[in-house]
């Protein structure tokens, strides 16, 4: 009633202005559009921030309630890591434009239950949580910046003990381990849900992504993480141009010890450092198939490492932005989880002395000759006589 009492006033105003209603119909129409649409604005603005329904005390009523299996499917963390998580992250001292501060346990629930599912979106996240769809942004945001920057505390290079743990650890990996095997590299591809105008990012499958390069140990914990590279990049590029290549390319001695090597597949370049499987062209020997298969036996570790990150949080199946940098922190502070996560569920722990795979005892051993060996093509060539 309020649009057609305004329709017949603005009717009556035009005819005393002289406006013929034939004539003039279009503008009149115009004019009647316009109304009708600020007015459908304000009644969704009203409805979209005032009379919007949402769930009160969704943490208290139910999270809480959660059994620990209940909490690790929803959340996919446990008690213990949220506990770590949660004591690692500062404290907040700054409002989101002048609202209530919300603590850092409210957030980093938000933020699990983001990460944990792929489609959900912050208008849907905002309605359980009891807050605006742009407030659910915020804290999403600021908590994985938050999260990213312990980078340096869970994503670390094993040095000492820990590298002598882990050249063990890869020994004891399989019946039939890899000689020298130190750690493994691969990279994933995270999609991108949008429209970069930027068509480096459009991938050989016809979708936009980032790339991350991970580096695994044993347990498949990342020991270093390089994400932001275009999609349409090959890994070869992306490991070139990555910060671990060029200290390695410097000095690797002081990264990887003695005789022992970075497992890649056919994508990365061989080097005194990095051993990748022959190119299966039809006419392999056995010792070099045999080689391969060696190979790839612990270099699955790295597969199996981006599978459990991708499968823990889902959301790196397809993130709904078009910020390459909100991309690359998301991604780093899964990682991060990810690792906390893997750290509470050891493996291989108890490793002694004795088991140590010393690739600088044994004169006999493959490693005295890879030594002596200038020409890359011949180092891997006498690994794959002696296996």
């Amino acid at each position: 009633m309020e649009l057609v009492a305004i329709s017949v006033a603005i009717a009556s105003k035009l005819r005393v202005l002289g406006y013929d209603a034939i004539t003039q119909k279009s503008d009149l129409d115009d004019i009647c559009f316009y109304n009708w649409s600020q007015q459908t604005k304000r009644n969704r603005a009203i409805s979209n921030f005032e009379s919007r329904s949402k769930i009160k005390s969704y943490i208290g009523s139910v999270v809480l309630k959660n059994t620990p299996s209940e909490f690790i499917y929803h959340f996919r963390v446990s008690h213990e890591v949220f506990e770590i998580l949660l004591m690692s992250l500062p404290p907040r001292n700054k409002s989101i434009r002048g609202r209530p501060l919300l603590d850092n346990s409210f957030c980093l629930i938000l933020t699990l239950w983001m990460l944990a599912n792929e489609k959900e979106t912050y208008r849907q996240t905002g309605e359980r949580f009891g807050i605006s769809e742009s407030t659910a942004f915020r804290v999403f945001k600021s908590t994985i910046s938050s999260i990213s920057n312990l980078e340096e505390k869970y994503i670390v290079w094993p040095r000492g003990l820990a590298a002598q743990r882990n050249i063990n650890g890869f020994h004891n990996l399989r019946k039939v381990p890899f000689p020298g095997a130190f750690c493994v590299v691969d990279c994933s591809h995270i999609r991108i849900n949008g429209s970069l105008s930027d068509n480096s990012y459009l991938n050989r499958n016809h979708y936009h992504s980032v790339i991350i390069q991970g580096i695994c140990d044993f347990e498949g914990k990342f020991i270093n993480v390089f994400v932001g590279y275009p999609g349409s990049s090959h890994d070869a590029a992306v490991w070139v141009n990555s910060p671990v290549h060029k200290k390695l390319i410097q000095n690797h001695y002081e990264i990887i010890p003695p005789n022992c090597f970075i497992l890649g597949d056919s994508a990365y370049p061989l080097s005194e450092f990095l051993m990748k499987p022959y190119r299966d062209n039809g006419h392999l020997e056995l010792h070099q198939k045999k080689f391969n298969t060696i190979l790839s036996s612990s270099r699955v570790v790295i597969e199996q490492a981006f599978g459990g990150l991708k499968g823990r949080f889902r959301r790196l199946k397809g993130i709904e932005t078009l910020c390459v940098e909100a991309v690359s922190e998301t991604v780093i502070a899964a990682c991060i989880i990810h690792n906390m996560c893997s750290d509470q569920d050891l493996g291989v722990d108890n490793l002694t002395d004795d088991s140590f795979f010393n690739l600088e005892e044994d004169e006999d051993n493959i490693s005295s000759q890879i030594t002596r060996s200038s020409d890359v093509l011949t180092l891997r060539e006498s690994i794959a006589k002696s296996l």
